[in-house]
């Protein structure tokens, strides 16, 4: 005699396939956060290493000029986050995230392209000008802010400390990974504003791809 009913044996089986592809797509989505941490602080990361000896060989200015950009630049940087609770009501994470990035990819794209920009009509001031701009100005606080924002969303009620710490833990080994690949690359070609444009293009391409995932696990 079955103790059990078969159909309540059943149900109990959905429900534990059920509850492990939600674990997995859960797990998927942190990994796509922990990257775009790493993606977002490795680029910043690459600029605090190679901004000012780019803008002194490359663009011709001085260090005290160079200096003074990236100070203003990095103050417009800090209104852009004060504005973000502004912005996350008109926007989603996801598209924050995607718009940043852009804006960074922009950016590291005309740092590539410099040495043929400046040849023309613009002078190397202003592309340098510009650069910091989209980078620190725009692209970074925004891309990194709601990537943040999307990963606690999806976290959700899960012990938050330690995702959190492992969240932090990626953008610190970003940090001291990317300095390193700067000095090693530096000097090739514009090698490593080609891997930067190559890493942020994939990136978002995954989000892009996961974005209904995404969506899902952050409205959960």
């Amino acid at each position: 005699v079955d103790l059990v009913p078969k159909k309540k044996i059943k149900t109990d089986c959905e429900t534990c396939e059920n509850e492990s592809l939600q674990k997995a797509d859960t797990n998927i989505a942190i990994i796509v956060c922990m990257m775009l941490n790493i993606v977002t602080k490795g680029s910043i990361a690459c600029f605090e290493t190679m901004g000012m000896l780019t803008a002194t060989e490359s663009f011709g200015m001085t260090s005290s000029d160079a200096g003074l950009v990236v100070s203003v630049c990095g103050s417009v940087g800090v209104i852009s986050l004060v504005a973000m609770g502004i912005i996350q009501k008109i926007f989603t994470d996801i598209q924050i995230i995607l718009f940043g990035m852009t804006v960074m990819l922009v950016g590291i794209a005309a740092i590539a392209l410099a040495p043929y920009i400046t040849l023309s009509t613009i002078p190397g001031s202003w592309v340098f000008i510009c650069v910091i701009f989209f980078v620190y100005s725009v692209g970074y606080p925004l891309s990194h802010t709601a990537a943040m924002a999307l990963y606690s969303k999806i976290v959700g009620k899960r012990p938050q400390g330690e995702l959190m710490g492992w969240f932090a833990s990626c953008g610190s080994l970003a940090r001291i990974m990317f300095p390193i690949l700067s000095g090693i690359l530096s000097h090739g070609n514009n090698v490593l504003f080609l891997v930067l444009i190559s890493m942020l293009v994939s990136a978002m391409i995954v989000v892009r791809t996961s974005m209904p995932l995404l969506i899902s696990l952050s409205n959960h």
